[in-house]
């Protein structure tokens, strides 16, 4: 199983990868660092999912630290909007998750990995694939 976790180059990038030095980050779970969270479009979600992704997480920075001002709050309506289309396609909106992360917060960022991929896990039966 693999998910796919589009990280904010700006801020998060660097809790999730002090979580992966620190062993804390799930190997599952692919980093790719973005410039801005905002600049995440539905597209980029929908194809890692057809591509093979079980689930895909995208990790902005805290509310009111966002250097672009919204993006984070662009990606935030961006998830949740997917989500709503997701359920009404018939598809387990909970495969797209939207995590917000300063870089200091590597201990909560992969606490959040790792729930995904256990609920992801748990609703495929560990094939990355929905059940």
């Amino acid at each position: 199983m693999k998910l796919l976790a589009f990280v904010c180059e700006r801020s998060a990038l660097r809790a999730a990868r002090e979580a992966r030095e620190l062993g804390a980050w799930p190997e599952e779970l692919e980093l790719v660092a973005v410039p801005c969270s905002g600049r995440i479009d539905v597209l980029h979600i929908t194809g890692a999912l057809t591509r093979g992704y079980a689930g895909v997480l995208v990790v902005g920075c805290h509310e009111e630290a966002c250097e672009f001002v919204q993006g984070n709050l662009v990606a935030r309506r961006r998830v949740e909007y997917l989500r709503r289309l997701l359920e009404q396609a018939g598809v387990d909106p909970g495969r797209v998750r939207m995590e917000l992360a300063s870089p200091a917060g590597a201990p909560r960022l992969a606490r959040a990995a790792r729930e995904l991929v256990a609920e992801i896990s748990c609703r495929t039966g560990g094939k990355g694939e929905e059940a």
